[in-house]
């Protein structure tokens, strides 16, 4: 199946986030991919995503995990637009499929722009 990445669509609720982060995180360390859990740390602003990869070169990747079926609440959508309004790589995903396509690509651009 394929999953959704960013913009909210009709959803229905099933597995916890982790189910899909899980994968990810565990894909990326593997890649040399640095993990940082965001979520419920002190400091860190509502609606922030709660995932944080930092690739070669200074890169960072924001994913907002969800469960399948479900969509970033309006704060979160604000967030990742802010943050690509900043100019950083910032995605919802309710698949680990999808996310694991999602940081292919970004790695694959980085690696076409040396």
């Amino acid at each position: 199946a394929h999953g959704r990445i960013e913009e909210p669509e009709n959803r229905q609720m099933s597995t916890p986030e982790s189910k899909v982060r899980d994968p990810v995180v565990k894909w990326a360390k593997a890649q040399g991919i640095m993990h940082v859990r965001m979520a419920m740390r002190p400091g860190v602003a509502s609606g922030v995503p709660d995932d944080l990869f930092l690739l070669h070169g200074g890169h960072a990747v924001f994913i907002e995990f969800k469960r399948p079926g479900k969509e970033p609440t309006p704060i979160q959508t604000a967030k990742l637009l802010r943050l690509r309004d900043l100019g950083f790589f910032a995605v919802w995903a309710d698949d680990s499929d999808a996310a694991i396509t999602v940081l292919k690509a970004f790695m694959l651009k980085l690696e076409q722009a040396l």
